[in-house]
């Protein structure tokens, strides 16, 4: 059985507002209907994952690791992890039932990771798609083998 996970980053500042956005992910989590899909981390991502309004100095300094943490937060949610506590904030690992319902989390995470990546490759094919032609001067050429027939 997984022993369950305390989180303690090394926030000063910041801890308060770490445990604060933990809360709202354990509160969105409870409150879905279903698994993890690819539209709630993305939506986990850029409500929770996003910069501070308006930091002092001492809270810029500790933003990008609050940021970090919260990252590395969601992704554990997306491998079936689950915030159990937020203060101390804690990470529990459910059981599975059986050996199909392991492979069915596994899959779904693998799902969650591919759709995470589709974006990217969709901008890098329209970006390709916007150069338009590759006659123009300037553009690649590959050189032309000659035919040894």
């Amino acid at each position: 059985m997984p022993q369950p996970i305390t989180l303690n980053p090394s926030l000063k500042v910041l801890l308060p507002e770490f445990k604060k956005r933990c809360a709202a992910i354990q509160q969105y989590q409870n409150s879905s209907t279903g698994g993890i899909s690819i539209d709630m981390v993305r939506e986990l991502r850029s409500t929770f994952v996003a910069p501070l309004v308006k930091p002092r100095k001492a809270q810029q300094e500790e933003e990008l690791n609050l940021l970090a943490t919260l990252s590395v937060v969601i992704d554990l949610l997306t491998q079936g992890w689950r915030i159990s506590n937020t203060d101390p904030v804690i990470l529990d690992f459910p059981e599975w039932s059986s050996a199909e319902d392991e492979k069915a989390r596994i899959r779904q995470a693998h799902l969650i990771d591919r759709d995470a990546q589709i974006p990217a490759f969709l901008w890098h094919v329209a970006e390709g798609k916007r150069r338009g032609c590759q006659n123009r001067p300037g553009a690649f050429k590959a050189r032309q083998q000659q035919d040894h027939t």
